[in-house]
This record gives C-alpha cells, sequence and structure tokens, in this order.
C-alpha cells in the first residue's frame, strides 16, 4: 500500500497575516434575572411548608381526646352510626 502526498507538502502556514484583536475597554453589563413578588412569596411560603412538620402531635392528641369522648356516649356514636349508614345507603 502506498500513501501518496497531497499538496505541496508543505502544511505549515505562515502568521504574518494573523492579527491579535485587542479586548474592549467597556465593560458589559451582566445579565440579570428579575423575581417577581408573587413568585418570591410563593417560595417562601413553599419553603416554609417544607419545614413544617408532617404530623401536629398536639392536633393528633386533640382529634384522639374527641374521639374517645365522643365514643363513650351512646347517643353520639349511635348517631354518628345512623349518619354513616345512611350516606352508604343513598
Amino acid at each position: 500500500m502506498t500513501i501518496d502526498k497531497i499538496g505541496t507538502g508543505n502544511n505549515i502556514h505562515p502568521t504574518h497575516h494573523i492579527r491579535k484583536v485587542e479586548k474592549p475597554t467597556t465593560v458589559q453589563q451582566s445579565d440579570r434575572i428579575d423575581i417577581s413578588a408573587d413568585k418570591r412569596e410563593r417560595v417562601e411560603l413553599e419553603n416554609i411548608v417544607k419545614a413544617a412538620p408532617d404530623i401536629r402531635a398536639d392536633k393528633v392528641a386533640e382529634a384522639k381526646a374527641n374521639l374517645e369522648r365522643y365514643m363513650k356516649d351512646d347517643k353520639v356514636f349511635d348517631e354518628v352510626a345512623r349518619r354513616v349508614i345512611r350516606s352508604l345507603v343513598e
């Protein structure tokens, strides 16, 4: 297999025709992003919600106490049972 030369063999190009470009003297302003007040407020609320605990123990304890109190009273228990059954039948 033979490899033939392509061109004149002088593949090195002179650099005398290259000129340097000067850097601009003025400083350009950078890009910026403006966030609306609504979006900022939404982000703040999302952060508050994320920081809040998933289960509020005080509310769970209060609901449990109310349920136990209502379960002891037969009249309340019977009324709740009637309403649940009525809602399922209708």
